[in-house]
């Protein structure tokens, strides 16, 4: 099972801001996928009613995160 985290979410590019990295500013939502792909797929389905998502173990960047969250990201 892979988690889905819907809210809002700022991605910086290596390229533009010299750093891979989401920082996690609120978490709405986490839905349980069974694959990555599913995951990104409902992701994508669910923007027109969340900022933006992040699919865990796909993204490669750091993570950036209020302890409050550290829960839900580290399981």
């Amino acid at each position: 099972m892979v988690k889905l985290l819907l809210g809002e979410f700022i991605f910086l590019d290596p390229q533009i801001d010299g750093e891979h990295k989401a920082i996690i500013n609120r978490i709405d939502e986490v839905i349980e996928c069974p694959n990555e792909d599913i995951a990104s797929e409902r992701g994508e389905e669910l923007l027109d009613f969340y900022d933006s998502y992040l699919v865990l173990g796909s993204y490669g960047g750091e993570l950036e995160y209020d302890k409050k969250y550290s829960k839900i990201i580290e399981e």
